[in-house]
């Protein structure tokens, strides 16, 4: 969360999070604080607001525990096909 207030944003990484959510983390949440959020990421390419709470989860966890430059660079590429297609916006 301070990396995100102090500006600092990574390409890919989990998805920032409102204060008023992050309040409300539970220790199991708290990895995703642990790395700088990104512009684009795991839920953005995965679902989206098709997602529940738990699968966001599960889908950041298994980025931050397996980060990688290939992986950056996969969910960099499919990012404009997420967005362009609208998949989970709504």
């Amino acid at each position: 969360l301070v990396n995100v207030l102090k500006g600092e944003m990574s390409i890919v990484g989990p998805r920032p999070e409102l204060l008023d959510i992050v309040e409300r983390y539970t220790p199991e949440h708290e990895f995703r604080l642990h790395v700088k959020p990104g512009i684009t990421g795991p839920w953005q390419v995965f679902g989206r607001s098709d997602l529940t709470f738990d699968e966001v989860l599960a889908v950041e966890r298994e980025y931050v525990e397996n980060l990688s430059l290939v992986r950056d660079i996969r969910i960099v590429l499919m990012t404009l096909p997420a967005v362009f297609g609208r998949r989970g916006a709504y």
